[in-house]
């Protein structure tokens, strides 16, 4: 007997039967995601789902895509196709390279990930309609699970992963990254089901905590999916609740005010940056104080209020000047450096192109050589005040950098920058700079 859920056989209706779901509930999820994924309005309904089941009715590729990330399954296990007997392609190959390299840069704690990080990995390949048989690729340490060790060294463990990632975020790439950050969530939650001792659940809890903020930030600023990220936060927050650790609370709730200010809906957005200050009053830690400002400042830049955003600019310099807090190990994304960085895009919105491009320029010039996901956006943002200036070939040199940059690692902020960029450059079409940089922009 195993605890594994029976595998469902070929086809729609088993997929759907074994979760449960409703032909109606299905053709919701499938417009749902039409529209999320594609921004397209479709009339799928149940009747139309009775039909893919009964297939009286084929399935179109665009619709296969959707179904495929409904289930969580291959077009083969969903009858789409027959099983694929053919060598891997080099985009798989190149998938199961990237995976299979983290985790071997993770080193011997990956073996608590077990068969879970196969499982996540596929998951997010599907959605991305690449799925490969990665059990060959994966060191076979990774089958064993934790068995018979203290439940505090398990917390270990699970803390010098959790280090890893945040290493391993700044450069690699995303898709490759969220596999294991899946199965290591995954694995804290079985591990928390054990009732392990109130000082190892604490950790544990903080764990949990700090790595589903870390697949918050992934799903949101990588991989342009605010639905997932948004769920990730919200673990990340009651987990640090749980464990009293007020900081954690803090980097959660402000990573959360992210996700509404980007729909434009700013005064949810306070919301949660006034929820992260009021955890700082217990605990006062001059790096997150000074970071929720720098959030807070950006928040007031697109919204157009440039002198609540100059305020806020202050104030973060201000406190994170002062200093005095003690390093946090999972506070690696803020810095002198990217509070420049923050300060040079609410510079550049407020149409103060000096002062934006020193500060954006020495935000490049320390920002560590591993750092290629914000090396990217601030490269975007000088680009963009060369393009204020109508200096369009110091536009187009910085773009090709923050380019060249994505193409080490994935980022959908940065490339989002870049667009924004290519819209403002459109009185220069014909420029041949201009035009090499569409060129790259559409691979990219």
């Amino acid at each position: 007997m195993t605890d594994h859920p029976r595998r469902p056989s070929v086809g729609l209706r088993p997929y759907r039967e074994q979760r449960g779901l409703t032909q109606a509930q299905v053709a919701q999820e499938v417009s749902r995601l039409a529209w999320y994924r594609h921004r397209q309005h479709v009339g799928v309904n149940a009747d139309m789902v009775s039909k893919w089941e009964r297939r009286t009715k084929a399935v179109s590729g665009f619709y296969q895509e959707l179904l495929c990330e409904v289930f969580g399954a291959t077009p083969e296990q969903l009858g789409f196709r027959p099983p694929a007997a053919h060598a891997l392609t080099d985009d798989e190959d190149t998938g199961a390279g990237g995976v299979a390299a983290i985790l071997a840069q993770l080193g011997g704690a990956a073996s608590l990930l077990g068969p879970a990080v196969l499982d996540a990995w596929k998951v997010e390949h599907v959605k991305r309609r690449t799925l490969l048989k990665l059990m060959g690729t994966v060191p076979v340490a990774l089958t064993t699970a934790a068995a018979g060790q203290s439940t505090a060294a398990t917390a270990r463990q699970l803390d010098t992963l959790a280090d890893g990632y945040q290493t391993l975020y700044h450069s690699s790439a995303p898709i490759d990254l969220m596999a294991p950050v899946v199965a290591h969530l995954r694995a804290v939650a079985a591990f928390l089901r054990q009732s392990p001792g109130t000082l190892e659940r604490r950790q544990m809890l903080r764990n949990r905590s700090r790595v589903a903020t870390l697949a918050g930030r992934i799903s949101f600023f990588d991989l342009d999916d605010p639905m997932s990220a948004r769920s990730y936060y919200q673990v990340a927050v009651e987990a640090a609740q749980e464990a009293d650790d007020p900081l954690l609370v803090a980097a959660a709730l402000g990573h959360l005010s992210f996700i509404p200010a980007a729909e434009g809906s700013f005064t949810a957005a306070e919301d949660y940056l006034r929820g992260a200050t009021a955890q700082m009053k217990p605990r006062q830690h001059a790096g997150v104080t000074s970071w929720l400002a720098a959030v807070a400042s950006e928040m007031h830049t697109n919204a157009g209020a440039h002198d609540a955003a100059r305020r806020a600019a202050d104030r973060a310099a201000e406190v994170l000047d002062a200093g005095g807090s003690p390093d946090l190990p999972w506070f690696d994304y803020y810095d002198h450096t990217r509070l420049a960085g923050f300060a040079g895009y609410t510079l550049l919105r407020a149409g103060q192109l000096d002062r934006a491009e020193r500060a954006l320029t020495n935000a490049i010039a320390t920002l560590p050589l591993q750092s290629v996901k914000q090396r990217a956006v601030f490269l975007a943002d000088l680009a963009t005040v060369h393009v204020e200036r109508n200096d369009v070939e110091a536009a187009c040199d910085s773009a090709m950098q923050a380019i060249d940059a994505l193409d080490l690692a994935g980022y959908a902020t940065g490339t989002g920058r870049l667009h924004e960029l290519r819209s403002r450059l459109a009185w220069w079409q014909t420029h041949p700079g201009v035009r090499a940089l569409n060129d790259r922009l559409r691979v990219a």
